[in-house]
């Protein structure tokens, strides 16, 4: 026998369905459906608990790009990337289990230097040369990995800049785990 999610007197046992879904379709008939919403997402339930699907008013699912809110987090660097120096400064945040999962990156770069911005995860690399008075940007539709969960991404200014401060790295990233 099976439940059917948010009905509680609604079972299924492979050939009969309690008369009491939507429409009153025929006994023997399997129907699945998803909870319509209007105007607000249901409260949310607790993990590991049973959920039922969403829809919009005309039956199309409703499903959130990669993670939920509460898993998306964001930073902004910008006082003390610039000189070039060994030191890489935090970008994200190293939370036990977890990895940083990159979605989007912008470097700014207001000096009048070319310059390199490295990011690195612990283990991997990447470089973005960034032009003078110009800006870079990356949307990462498929999310950049942390190779490692529970370590930070860091970023560091490889080329110097004229000062402190006119290098401004934004990242936003999600919290996911495997």
């Amino acid at each position: 026998m099976a439940y059917l999610p948010n009905n509680s007197n609604q079972y299924v046992n492979g050939t009969t369905i309690g008369a009491t879904l939507p429409g009153s379709p025929a006994v023997k008939a399997f129907y699945l459906g998803a909870n319509a919403i209007t105007t607000a997402l249901p409260t949310a339930n607790t993990a590991g608990n049973l959920t039922g699907l969403l829809s919009d008013k005309f039956g199309r699912l409703i499903s959130l790009p990669q993670v939920t809110r509460d898993m998306v987090s964001s930073n902004v660097s910008g006082s003390s990337v610039g000189l070039t120096d060994t030191i890489y400064h935090n970008m994200t945040t190293a939370i036990a289990g977890c990895y940083s999962d990159i979605t989007y990156l912008a470097i700014s770069n207001t000096s009048g230097t070319q310059t390199q911005v490295q990011l690195n995860d612990g283990t991997a690399t990447y470089t973005y040369s960034v032009p003078a008075q110009d800006m870079i940007a990356v949307s990462f539709n498929i999310p950049l990995k942390a190779t490692t969960a529970g370590v930070a991404w860091l970023v560091k200014s490889v080329i110097a800049v004229a000062s402190t401060g006119q290098l401004a790295v934004s990242v936003q990233y999600l919290n996911n785990t495997a």
